[in-house]
């Protein structure tokens, strides 16, 4: 039996802010916080990740994030950068990392 190379791939449907993402067709979803998306996006191939994306505000940005995440079950890994200043002043990162630790 041979795979067809253009059905396995995973292929990353947005169900919220779909012009704010560069997607991919990789398992992993990759949140830049603050830094420039396309700044990581043109270091990888296409096949190295689902999605790539910021996430400026906790307040805002979280919600539309796990349901994108939900509406894409195959994404089995998530990055988050939290490198900028920009980063730890606004919380965003840390605060989807709360997220997943603690739940609610």
């Amino acid at each position: 039996m041979t795979s067809d190379p253009i059905n396995s791939k995973f292929i990353y449907k947005p169900y919220c802010n779909q012009k704010q993402l560069i997607c991919g067709s990789g398992q992993t979803a990759i949140i830049t916080g603050w830094t420039v998306k396309q700044s990581v996006a043109k270091h990888l191939n296409n096949e190295e990740f689902a999605v790539i994306g910021n996430l400026y505000s906790p307040t805002r940005g979280i919600s539309p994030l796990i349901r994108n995440l939900l509406a894409n079950p195959y994404v089995g890994f998530l990055v988050i950068l939290n490198a900028t200043k920009e980063d730890k002043n606004s919380g965003s990162c840390e605060c989807l990392l709360d997220f997943f630790r603690q739940g609610f």
